[in-house]
C-alpha cells in the first residue's frame, strides 16, 4: 500500500471513529473497543457502504441547497 493511501485511510478512519462514538454515546450505546471499530470500519470500505452513503450525504445535501 503506497503511503499516500495508508495516511488517508488512517485519516477516514480517525474521522469516522470520532463520529461513530458520538453518535453510539448519543444512542446511550457503548463505545466499540479499537479491534471492533477497525474490523466494523473496514468491512464497511470494503463493502462501499462507507462510499455510497457518503456520496448519497453529498448528493442530498447538494438537493437541499437548491444548487443542482
Amino acid at each position: 500500500m503506497r503511503h499516500d493511501q495508508r495516511k488517508k485511510d488512517n485519516l477516514n478512519f480517525t474521522h469516522w471513529r470520532w463520529e461513530n462514538d458520538s453518535e453510539r454515546e448519543a444512542w446511550g450505546q457503548r463505545k466499540l473497543s479499537d479491534e471492533e471499530a477497525e474490523i466494523l470500519f473496514f468491512e464497511l470500505e470494503e463493502n462501499g457502504w462507507l462510499k455510497n452513503e457518503s456520496q448519497k450525504q453529498n448528493k442530498d445535501d447538494l438537493e437541499k441547497t437548491d444548487l443542482n
